[in-house]
């Protein structure tokens, strides 16, 4: 196996697809898929919102974090029941 090493930002205007391991076992799995500001491991969705999501089909255990959080206000949203758009709690509240 080869590998790069990057000092500074990296860019990616589509997509990352690892099917293996990242940064010596830092991020494991198969599947990881980064687009459009949204990190997918397996099932898992990672991405940030004004709001909680109001639209979509999400798994029990999304995250989505708040773009702009302020005082009294959470810091993102879990999803703690999957379906469309699912179940989402506040965390975090600042």
């Amino acid at each position: 196996m080869s590998q790069s090493n990057l000092s500074g930002p990296l860019a990616i205007t589509d997509a990352l697809i690892v099917g293996g391991t990242i940064g010596g076992g830092d991020i494991t799995g198969t599947g990881l898929i980064a687009s459009g500001g949204t990190i997918t491991v397996g099932t898992q969705h990672w991405t940030y919102a004004a709001s909680a999501p109001a639209a979509g089909v999400w798994n029990a255990g999304d995250v989505v974090f708040a773009t702009a959080p302020a005082a009294g206000e959470p810091v993102g949203w879990s999803c703690t029941v999957g379906g469309e758009p699912g179940t989402w709690l506040g965390f975090g509240t600042l």
